[in-house]
């Protein structure tokens, strides 16, 4: 695999938004509406996987904020 071949986990919200076939504002309802999670704590970005599990109807741990919960997804790669 090359470096362009690389899929970044954190993603910004035009990304998030074409991912989930929607355009910015709509993605924006999506966040408002919690369909799919918000962005990763003080961060403009949003985690791939987070978006993917709530499309796929994935519960998240509601225990954690969108930033532990990426730590703890990312944490059970390693």
């Amino acid at each position: 695999m090359s470096s362009n071949d690389v899929v970044p986990l954190a993603i910004t919200r035009s990304e998030a938004a074409a991912m989930c076939g929607l355009t910015p504002q709509g993605f924006d309802v999506w966040v408002r509406k919690g369909i799919v999670p918000p962005a990763i704590r003080g961060t403009r970005r949003w985690s791939r996987a987070a978006i993917e599990a709530a499309i796929c109807g994935e519960k998240p741990n509601s225990n954690l904020d969108p930033f532990e919960q990426w730590e703890a997804d990312n944490a059970r790669k390693r």
